[in-house]
């Protein structure tokens, strides 16, 4: 039991102090989860790169063998639906916006429906 004072006529009682450092570190399983969700969606990116030269092939291929293998280090903390789920649909989510501002494609209401469904997919799952 932590001890109690009085202060202005008031009891507050004294806790273990807070660790503000403990409260902002991130799991290392965390890191990984995003790198490779990151990856994933800069060689898929990269893809599109290919049709016009075929050296794009290596940034691509690189980024996917990179991000697979990064992936199953992020079972630690994740179960596989859950880090699956959160890889494909951020995966989507940022290929879709990275498709809009650098290919400039048109982002229709069937499209925002869609990446709002992952969203609250990925949500429900979280």
């Amino acid at each position: 039991m932590y001890p109690v004072i009085i202060y202005n006529k008031l009891p507050i009682t004294l806790c273990k102090p807070y660790n503000q450092i403990n409260s902002i570190m991130i799991a290392p399983a965390d890191i990984f989860l995003s790198t490779s969700i990151i990856l994933e969606t800069f060689s898929t990116v990269c893809l599109k790169n290919t049709l016009q030269n075929k050296l794009w092939y290596i940034p691509s291929y690189s980024g996917y063998a990179l991000s697979f293998y990064i992936f199953p280090k992020a079972f630690s903390k994740y179960s596989l639906n859950k880090a699956y789920t959160l890889w494909c649909g951020f995966g989507i989510i940022f290929t879709c916006i990275i498709d809009k501002i650098i290919y400039k494609e048109l982002l229709t209401l069937r499209k925002v429906i869609g990446v709002l469904i992952i969203i609250s997919g990925i949500a429900i799952i979280k």
